[in-house]
């Protein structure tokens, strides 16, 4: 039974978090994707997304944690696409971010998918960081994308 309410909420990659309208859009996983992390405009251009494998490619938003999913979304599954809102990310381990800070997307790689505050080589979001990257290498990234 919860016993404090003051404590912060632990977050999960992909979490939706608090801070004003949302929005989602379906989309098709060309994939195997993770929650928590950024997908670009798949070879279905007007359905399919997938996690980035240049600095070319368009940014679509970040992927929506699913409680009716376990683990991964698999290839051809729904996937829920954050284009609006506030959303708990997976940073890159090796970086340290702040609120108020640019968010890219790492284009190539191990950690491609995940965000940075590095734009060398990365993919431009438009998005912000919303705070500090936590103990988990989770931080929440604000994201209002007109599309």
């Amino acid at each position: 039974m919860q016993t404090d309410y003051n404590a912060p909420v632990a977050l999960v990659a992909g979490m939706i978090t608090p801070g004003g309208v949302t929005e989602i859009q379906s989309r098709i996983a060309e994939v195997a994707l993770e929650f928590g992390t950024a997908v670009v405009r798949g070879t279905d251009v007007e359905h399919e997304v997938k996690a980035p494998t240049a600095d070319t490619q368009e940014f679509m938003g970040f992927v929506a944690f699913n409680q009716n999913v376990d683990g991964n979304i698999a290839i051809d599954g729904d996937v829920s696409l954050v284009t609006k809102g506030s959303v708990a990310m997976t940073v890159v381990t090796a970086v340290t971010v702040a609120a108020g800070e640019d968010a890219y997307v790492v284009a190539t790689g191990g950690d491609a998918g995940k965000v940075t505050n590095v734009s060398t080589s990365n993919i431009a979001t438009g998005a912000v960081f919303g705070s500090a990257k936590k103990n988990d290498n989770l931080a929440i990234v604000r994201i209002d994308l007109a599309k």
